[in-house]
């Protein structure tokens, strides 16, 4: 199993490293030069994994490893470059909701990491559930701060300004709490 979620993990990173590299120089030869630092750093990001175990010898698994590659470069060049933010209304939802299910399991893998004892399945789920919401959260600090000092304009993807920006966060810290309440759900009822 782990040799095939291995090679698996290694095709979706292969196949991203290299749509992002191709996407990258056909927006070169577009001129949309102001969209390349997302390609930048979405590809850099796919190192991620090399950086964590290098340097905190820490390794995320190859589940884990995937599914973040491919949410940030749905986040990243779906939603930002290619503007799915606003061809799909659903784009920001999907995404804040597939965020509480990841950050659900990162704070599975993360527990277990530095408490391989920990067998009680209440407090694990607890524990996950709650690092979900707080990174969810973190995130919401982050993109408002953004937007307040830099002007970066994080929640207004779809046009929202002012009450409808709180509306946004608010959107979004509800699902981020759905897709993490379905991935504790789930962890209850897998052996």
């Amino acid at each position: 199993m782990e040799k095939k979620e291995r090679s698996l993990y290694q095709v979706i990173t292969s196949l991203l490293r290299i749509d992002i590299l191709f996407l990258f120089f056909y927006q070169m030869m577009e001129g949309n030069f102001h969209t390349l630092h997302y390609f930048i750093t979405t590809f850099l990001f796919t190192y991620f994994d090399k950086f964590l175990n290098k340097w905190f010898s820490f390794r995320f698994s190859n589940f884990i490893n995937g599914f973040l590659f491919i949410f940030v470069f749905l986040s990243q060049i779906a939603g930002r470059v290619f503007d799915f933010y606003t061809i799909f209304s659903f784009w920001d939802i999907l995404l804040h909701t597939l965020a509480g299910i990841l950050f659900y399991y990162i704070g599975k893998e993360l527990i277990l990491y530095f408490h391989p004892s920990l067998r009680k399945k209440r407090i694990l789920i607890f524990f996950c559930f709650c690092f979900s919401l707080t990174m969810g959260t973190i995130w919401e600090i982050f993109e408002f701060t953004f937007d307040q000092l830099l002007y970066m304009n994080m929640q207004e993807a779809r046009g929202l300004v002012c009450v409808s920006a709180i509306k946004d966060t608010m959107s979004d810290l509800i699902v981020l709490t759905l897709g993490t309440i379905f991935s504790a759900i789930l962890d209850r009822h897998q052996k």
